[in-house]
């Protein structure tokens, strides 16, 4: 999608993940667990498509939202200074 801001959200390590994902839903199945980070582990091979990584760390949920709303202010303030900036490619 030209013209877009792509954000990645993610952990700083899949063990953090593994150990969420194991914690939220106890009785997960080693089966999805396993999709689940096959699947992770393959985003993770294409992180150069995105501009910005936010990492959201153990208990740290509100930063990575503040991250998060930080990049759109200011990418809402580089276009409002310079609208040829961020038009579509």
């Amino acid at each position: 999608f030209p013209g877009i801001v792509a954000i990645f959200l993610t952990v700083s390590d899949l063990a953090v993940l593994e150990d969420r994902i194991r914690r939220r839903k106890p009785d997960v199945s080693e089966e999805y667990l396993r999709e689940r980070m096959d699947y992770t582990r393959e985003w993770l091979k294409h992180t150069d498509i995105y501009d910005y990584t936010v990492y959201n760390e153990e208990n740290e949920l509100e930063k990575a939202i503040e991250d998060i709303a930080e990049i759109i202010r200011c990418r809402a303030s580089i276009c409002q200074e310079d609208p040829g900036r961020c038009a579509p490619a």
